[in-house]
């Protein structure tokens, strides 16, 4: 990235450039991040919970929370198991302040100045996500080196914030209220 942005771009931009390259370069950024977790045995029941904080200032690593419990019963050589998860951002990011530049610049230049940053405020929308995931399934240890899985994960990510899931042609994030159903089976061993 160029060091002397002001260079770059015409002076009426210079001021969101400069905060849209410090919005991108981590240089003097900081994160925070906290959790907290526990798992409990009863009789063949295991639950496991946990609790994560993160703050941030840099717009690439948002901040966010995130939550999950499981619960798994063991019967002899088959598992059984149940997951709920979420994850929570606490702000929709965005590259640049756009309301202060629509306040600050003509029409015209406002909407010039969008489409100069679109690509940029994309990547950092679809890096930041909320979506609430569930979980179940079982897991057969058919021998010492032989398992067999199966799992079904029901996933609702938010507006741009598809963790892992993205449109298929890639013209933009997954609409609000999107379900998404992934049926899974494996068999896997060591050599």
């Amino acid at each position: 990235m160029i060091k002397s942005i002001e260079l770059a771009v015409p002076p009426v931009f210079v001021p969101f450039a400069v905060e849209l390259q410090n919005n991108i370069v981590p240089d003097g950024k900081k994160i925070d991040y906290l959790s907290i977790g526990a798992q409990y045995t009863w009789d063949d029941i295991e639950f496991t919970a946990e609790y994560g904080d993160s703050t941030s200032d840099w717009v690439l690593a948002q901040s966010a929370s995130f939550s999950y419990l499981s619960v798994a019963k063991t019967f002899e050589q088959i598992t059984v198991f149940a997951m709920i998860g979420e994850v929570d951002r606490k702000q929709k990011p965005e590259i640049i302040d756009f309301a202060a530049a629509q306040a600050a610049l003509p029409s015209f230049l406002f909407q010039q100045l969008q489409g100069l940053v679109d690509s940029s405020n994309q990547a950092v929308l679809s890096a930041s996500f909320d979506q609430t995931s569930i979980s179940m399934g079982l897991r057969w240890d058919i021998s010492f080196d032989w398992v067999f899985k199966a799992q079904f994960d029901h996933d609702r990510p938010s507006p741009n914030g598809s963790c892992l899931y993205s449109i298929a042609n890639g013209d933009g994030p997954i609409e609000y209220k999107t379900v998404i159903n992934v049926a899974s089976i494996s068999v896997s061993t060591v050599f």
